[in-house]
């Protein structure tokens, strides 16, 4: 996606000298209560006890670099360790090194399946990942998903069924729960049955090939031939990358500030790179940023703010979303909180109240001990010290719109859409809420005539 001349200065980069990196990036997705966070923990060599103690994922959790392949083995990455010659800092032993030449790492993306969390998902979803999409074996395909899944009626998620899955590159099916399956323990009558849910301009055999089809049940069964699949997925050379070595910088100043600084200014990131590189660090982060490593927009108003700890970001944006399983506990602002979880409509002083809770958590659960409120605006691990920021990248990325004294959270608002309108978004040949969202909104005007032009101006007409 990068123009002729990024491209060019590429080049010129790597004749300086590169480094190899390679990480392949997988995307556990299905619906809430398949099994997602089971699945990964039963990977990472969880006890039993541990894993029937799992709680469904608020969100998403990112599970950085956790495993590698060593010698043809799904090895986890225990950060306190040297597994397999491979040292803590991420380094290979020389005598590693001389045969695979570098690391070989796999991060694991589990996205949780409540659908008020979908919104945050876009910041990850990316071709360039192969995808588990986990499915309830014991659920039948046609049954509308739970009301817990998503309590909002009248969105495009409300009446979804368990076979309404997306397209998605490199797919490996994962059936649960496949001891209470009606499938005669055949996991191909499974895929097929799958298939048959599938639009007709569909393939199934494009989508998900035979091969990529497994199941899990309680008592626990082995995993190999799941652990073999993602291996053979995750040593393709497609997922190496030449980096240019005078980019390293970054990887070094994401390491050493990324629990105590959450953000860095750009021109921070300038100050530590050699010579005039103003132009380079400005494609080095936009190479980060395609990688998933941190958050950058070189645009106005978001030129300066490079963001290194993106689940740190992730769980800013999570916070403010709540639904019957995920409430936050909020005793002086109840009518305010009220009108957000039916409208979207955010009022400052309640976000605020949201992050100073969640602030206060982080710091006393680091410091073990009473932080006063008031210092939260000058911590900078906290969210209240980068709220504009924060608040900024959320609005870029379509999270929120911003007001002066109170905000509008689209994936929030519970109210029922307009018949005509609803008509149009499941007519749609295709369907995002996003673009929905933003099609209606584009006409919807006041009593007077007038367009909006201004999410607080959402509360103030009465019909579309």
């Amino acid at each position: 996606m990068w123009d002729q001349e990024a491209r060019k200065r590429y080049t010129e980069y790597a004749n300086k000298g590169t480094e190899t990196i390679h990480h392949a990036r997988g995307m556990i997705v299905g619906c809430a209560g398949a099994g997602k966070t089971t699945l990964l923990k039963r990977l990472l060599r969880c006890s039993e006890a541990e894993i029937r103690n799992v709680e469904s994922t608020v969100g998403l959790e990112v599970h950085e670099e956790v495993f590698e392949i060593c010698n043809g083995v799904l090895k986890v990455i225990n950060k306190n360790d040297n597994i397999d010659g491979v040292n803590v800092d991420g380094r290979e032993s020389p005598e590693t090194s001389a045969v695979n030449n570098y690391p070989r790492r796999i991060t694991f993306f589990d996205f949780g399946g409540q659908c008020a969390y979908y919104a945050c998902h876009q910041i990850y979803l990316t071709r360039r990942a192969f995808y588990i999409l986990v499915i309830d074996a014991s659920k039948p395909l046609d049954k509308v998903v739970d009301k817990e899944v998503c309590d909002q009626d009248g969105t495009l998620f409300s009446s979804w069924t368990y076979a309404e899955i997306e397209r998605k590159p490199d797919i490996l099916l994962v059936a649960t729960h496949w001891e209470e399956n009606e499938y005669e323990n055949d996991t191909y009558s499974f895929l097929q049955r799958v298939g048959s849910n599938l639009p007709n301009m569909m393939s199934l055999q494009d989508c998900i090939p035979r091969d990529n089809c497994f199941s899990t049940q309680f008592p626990l069964s082995p995993l190999e031939d799941l652990e073999k699949h993602i291996i053979s997925c995750a040593v393709d050379s497609r997922w190496s990358e030449k980096v240019p070595k005078e980019w390293l910088c970054l990887e070094v100043e994401i390491l050493t500030f990324r629990q105590s600084k959450r953000i860095l200014e750009f021109q921070y990131i300038v100050s530590k790179m050699p010579g005039e590189v103003k132009q380079s660090a400005k494609d080095m982060l936009r190479f980060y940023h395609d990688a998933g490593k941190v958050l950058y927009f070189n645009e106005q108003d978001l030129h300066d703010v490079v963001i290194i700890d993106v689940q740190w970001f992730v769980d800013a944006f999570k916070n403010i979303i709540t639904d019957s399983l995920h409430t936050c506990g909020i005793s002086k602002s109840n009518e305010d909180w009220k009108l957000y979880y039916e409208t979207g409509h955010l009022k400052d002083t309640l976000l605020t109240e949201f992050w100073r809770i969640k602030d206060n958590e982080l710091l006393q659960s680091l410091e073990n001990k009473q932080k006063r409120t008031e210092d939260l605006e000058k911590d900078p691990r906290c969210i209240m010290f980068h709220k504009m920021n924060v608040l900024t990248v959320m609005q870029r990325l379509g999270l929120v719109a911003l007001g002066k004294t109170s905000h509008y959270v689209p994936c929030m608002n519970r109210k029922p859409l307009p018949l005509k309108v609803k008509d149009m978004v499941y007519n749609a040949p295709k369907k995002t809420p996003v673009v929905s969202f933003h099609c209606c909104l584009s006409h919807w005007k006041l009593d007077n005539g007038t367009s909006i032009s201004h999410p607080e101006r959402i509360g103030s007409f009465k019909n579309s």
